[in-house]
């Protein structure tokens, strides 16, 4: 019986937000606006993070905020770049295994003298 007086008392409330805010200089648009637009943002940046497997970054500062929003969406551009370049050349595999193979690469620096003579070297994972 409590439960069905407390979900009464909470329906008094329904279709109500309460908003709030420090910028007193804001009107009520304003305010509903910013909320909005945050919102947004923080669905893209969730989307891009859950997208790419990154993991949650704690920055506060406004640069650092710019920071991580460059990064996420470079590293999200760069994803659908791959992705496209891999369905024109009609290669069917998914970005997490070209990824995989993509980091067995090795490059390789030969440098052949002018006497002939060969020398070079190889370094796993990166690519000259």
């Amino acid at each position: 019986m409590e439960k069905q007086k407390n979900l009464t008392d909470a329906e008094k409330y329904d279709g109500y937000q309460v908003f709030v805010t420090t910028e007193l200089d804001l009107s009520e648009i304003e305010i509903i606006e910013s909320y909005r637009v945050r919102d947004q943002i923080e669905k893209a940046i969730r989307t891009l993070k859950s997208m790419l497997g990154l993991h949650p970054q704690n920055v506060r500062t406004k640069e650092h905020i710019l920071g991580n929003i460059f990064i996420c969406a470079t590293a999200f551009q760069l994803r659908s770049i791959l992705r496209m370049k891999l369905k024109d050349k009609g290669i069917d595999t998914s970005i997490e295994d070209t990824m995989r193979m993509l980091e067995r690469l090795k490059a390789a620096h030969i440098a052949v003298g002018t006497d002939g003579e060969v020398s070079g070297g190889s370094e796993k994972g990166r690519i000259c």
